[in-house]
Parts: structure tokens; C-alpha cells; sequence
């Protein structure tokens, strides 16, 4: 009888970054207007790699110890740096952390397509603009509110 022990601390770190990998994986498959089946039909023709539609979706949701061939396959099919890609799991800088969210990450893509690439920089840097001054009002009408409760 096998008895499964309480996973290492190891373990856990080692499951999370597996299903982010999982979930960055069909973050970029979707948003490159991909379907399960042809990445799988792509990734096998293309690298030989023995791969169905229900293996990537297990991959995408985390459940399977990824290989590093097909880790490596699925990077450069996805157009993406792997060693990127390796240091996102890490520690997730500010695009990792965007395009975790598919509404975020799709928004950006259909504006850099709406707008050109000069066009959405300006946009996004409008924005934070926008952002400073929404903060500044937001901290002047708070320190308001605090001067008024100590009269």
C-alpha cells in the first residue's frame, strides 16, 4: 500500500510554479487566437514531441509534471524567452503580473492593434498621468478630512 506523505515545502513551491507556467501557457495560446487542438497538432509536427489536446490541457491546468523538452517546445512555439519565462516563476514582474489577468492582457493586445504601437505608449502613459493625478487629489482631499476632524 503506498502512503503519500504531506508535501515538502519543496513540494508546494514546485506545484505553484507549475500551474503558472500552466495557466501562462494558455494565457498566450488563447491570446494568440489558438485552439487546444491545433497547439497540440503544431507542437507535434513541428518538434516531434508526443502531445494531444488532453496533455496540454493538463499541462495548462497544472496537473502534470511538465517535461523540459516540452517546456522548451511550447516557449518557442508561444514566442516566448524561455529563460523570461523561467524568471517569471520566480519572482513575476509588472507584465507577468498583467497578463495574469486574460481581461488585462486581452485589453492591451486589442489596444496596441487599435491604436499602433506609438499609439497605445502615449495612451498608457496618458493614463499614468491620469493615475498621479487621481492619487494627488485622492491625498490632498484625505489630509482635508484629516485637518477638519482635529478643528
Amino acid at each position: 500500500m503506498y502512503i503519500r506523505s504531506v508535501p515538502s515545502a519543496y513540494d508546494k513551491l514546485l506545484l505553484e510554479l507549475i500551474s503558472r507556467f500552466g495557466k501562462d501557457v494558455k494565457l498566450y495560446r488563447e491570446n494568440r487566437g489558438l485552439r487546444g487542438s491545433d497547439a497540440a497538432e503544431d507542437l507535434r509536427s513541428r518538434y516531434g514531441l508526443r502531445i494531444d489536446q488532453s496533455y496540454l490541457s493538463r499541462i495548462e491546468s497544472g496537473q502534470v509534471d511538465i517535461k523540459l523538452k516540452h517546456f522548451l517546445a511550447i516557449a518557442d512555439y508561444l514566442q516566448l524567452d524561455a529563460s523570461a519565462l523561467v524568471a517569471s516563476l520566480v519572482a513575476p514582474s509588472g507584465i507577468e503580473y498583467l497578463a495574469q489577468d486574460p481581461y488585462v492582457f486581452k485589453s492591451l493586445i486589442r489596444l496596441r492593434e487599435d491604436l499602433g504601437p506609438e499609439g497605445a505608449l502615449q495612451t498608457l502613459n496618458q493614463f499614468f498621468e491620469w493615475m498621479e493625478d487621481y492619487d494627488s487629489r485622492k491625498k490632498r482631499s484625505q489630509e482635508k478630512g484629516a485637518g477638519k476632524k482635529k478643528s
